[in-house]
């Protein structure tokens, strides 16, 4: 009895909620607060009754409520000269299905659904600009990544894929350039929308796709201080090591538990730099490098140069000599530290790395992408910019070092 009179007074709740936003917006009479909670609640009392019966009750109320509702709108603009809005008539069924949910007991999905359907509503001004600034490359490319991470992942098969008898997790492979994907789309949406501390935030969410190419663009960017270029490059790594640490947490967490020391470390160390720098220039005046939601051409070279690293990185792990594994991890960092994370977590789901290895290739990989940054600028910049560079980045090495040291700590319990 306590049960279902708490169910009673959340689906009240929930109507009034809805109700209160409808009449204190709209200025309306008709259907305010009290139309939505007694909506909502006929939503419970009905499928309740429902679920003692058939449930073709709570399906048959849920059709009554949108006829009668319809009816109404019609009969409203068709006689009187101020109409319902469309938006109102819309959310009447909707606040019967929420009551019904919390009849089901999805009680904590249907407050959920209300707080966001009631923000929508209230923010119903900053969601109408947002859309008219949504370009229709945006709508494909957001289209594409559905399809990628919807469409074409779930058919993935589970089991390995043999090349040359070197098997390829393939769910690893296409989670990672799912998480790629979402990465940079995300990036880009998100930068679209911000207007200050335009070099602070377009490196760092350039780094979250590729702090190579977002080092290499600002280092051709000749408006730039020099100083500038250094937040760039500070901010870029710092991007790419939070990629990486997302990416290793999602395509394996039991690896991510034991080396996440290898990202935090030279992490927070880059923040500080980042920090330090963001105080000494200007940030605005910068454009954003990646000005695509989800470029086609970087998914595929992403995909491609993943499956040649982990192909490559398959091959040699078979060999006898370790050197010769980790300096392909070094080599494969410098041209994609993501790949390379995502096989060095593959090699250790199939049992072929050892947990300590694991931990020793990923602070390799991270060791490549840091000189790599500094191999492909360095020609651009005068000799005493060059020294200051090279200073940055033997202290992140030492840093990602430092950082390895404390995993191994970790996980032989010092």
């Amino acid at each position: 009895m306590a049960g279902f009179i708490e169910s009673l007074l959340i689906s009240a709740a929930i109507g009034g909620i809805i109700g209160l936003e409808r009449e204190h917006t709209k200025k309306q009479t008709i259907v305010g607060v009290r139309t939505f909670a007694l909506v909502s609640l006929l939503g419970l009392l009905i499928t309740e009754l429902a679920s003692q019966h058939s449930l073709i009750y709570a399906v048959v109320g849920l059709v009554g409520v949108f006829a009668i509702t319809t009816s109404f709108y019609f009969f409203r603009a068709t006689h009187f000269r101020h109409a319902i809005g469309l938006t109102t008539i819309v959310m009447i069924p909707i606040s019967y299905l929420l009551g019904a949910l919390v009849s089901f007991g999805f009680v904590i999905e249907a407050i959920a659904a209300t707080v966001l359907i009631t923000y929508v509503l209230v923010e119903r001004g900053a969601v109408h600009r947002l859309v008219e600034r949504i370009s229709r490359r945006e709508i494909i490319d957001g289209l594409v990544f559905g399809l990628i991470a919807f469409v074409l992942y779930p058919l993935v098969p589970r089991e390995p894929y043999y090349i040359f008898n070197y098997p390829i997790d393939l769910q690893i492979f296409s989670l990672t350039v799912i998480i790629v994907s979402a990465v940079s789309f995300v990036s880009h949406v998100i930068m679209k929308f911000v207007h200050k501390r335009a070099i602070l935030i377009s490196s760092f969410l350039g780094g979250l796709v590729s702090s190579l190419a977002t080092v290499v663009l600002f280092a051709k960017e000749k408006r730039l201080s020099f100083n500038a270029f250094l937040l760039s490059f500070s901010s870029s790594a710092a991007g790419s090591l939070t990629r990486n640490l997302i990416l290793l947490a999602g395509v394996s967490p039991l690896l991510f538990q034991t080396s996440f020391p290898v990202f935090l470390v030279p992490l927070a160390f880059l923040l500080m730099v980042t920090a330090f720098f963001s105080s000494q220039v200007s940030l605005t005046n910068a454009r954003y490098v990646f000005n695509k939601p989800i470029s086609m051409r970087f998914v595929l070279e992403f995909a491609f140069v993943l499956f040649f690293i982990t192909l490559v990185v398959n091959v040699i792990s078979l060999q006898t000599s370790s050197i010769l594994l980790f300096l392909s991890l070094a080599i494969g960092g410098v041209v994609s530290s993501a790949s390379v994370i995502a096989s060095i977590a593959s090699l250790h789901a199939s049992g072929t790395f050892s947990q300590s290895q694991a931990v020793i290739g990923l602070a390799i990989a991270l060791i490549g992408s840091t000189v790599s940054n500094t191999i492909f600028v360095f020609r651009d910049h005068e000799p005493h910019h060059r020294l200051q560079l090279l200073f940055l980045v033997l202290v992140s090495v030492a840093v990602i070092i430092l950082g390895f040291f404390a995993s191994q700590y970790q996980l032989f319990g010092g």
